[in-house]
């Protein structure tokens, strides 16, 4: 990883799929939840994601993988 002023301080590196979810958690209590099939595929020479814009002393609390269940995804559709 190549850590640059633009890009910032690595927070989390997450294994995920196209069917889960990811929840951000900043220390203010702002929490965000996306579906990963959402975000844009990068590659290798790439410098990420940007997810969540933080506020001046605002900072990343935690990061967490969502795992969808059948039964959430048929309650989404259905609501929709």
């Amino acid at each position: 990883m190549q850590v640059t002023a633009k890009t910032g301080n690595l927070v989390a590196i997450k294994s995920v799929t196209d069917e889960d979810d990811l929840m951000i958690t900043t220390t203010s209590g702002v929490t965000i939840r996306t579906a990963v099939n959402e975000m844009r595929v990068m590659g290798r020479n790439t410098q990420g994601v940007k997810v969540i814009r933080l506020g001046d002393n605002d900072e990343i609390a935690d990061v967490t993988v969502v795992k969808i269940a059948e039964e959430d995804t048929l309650e989404i559709e259905t609501e929709a």
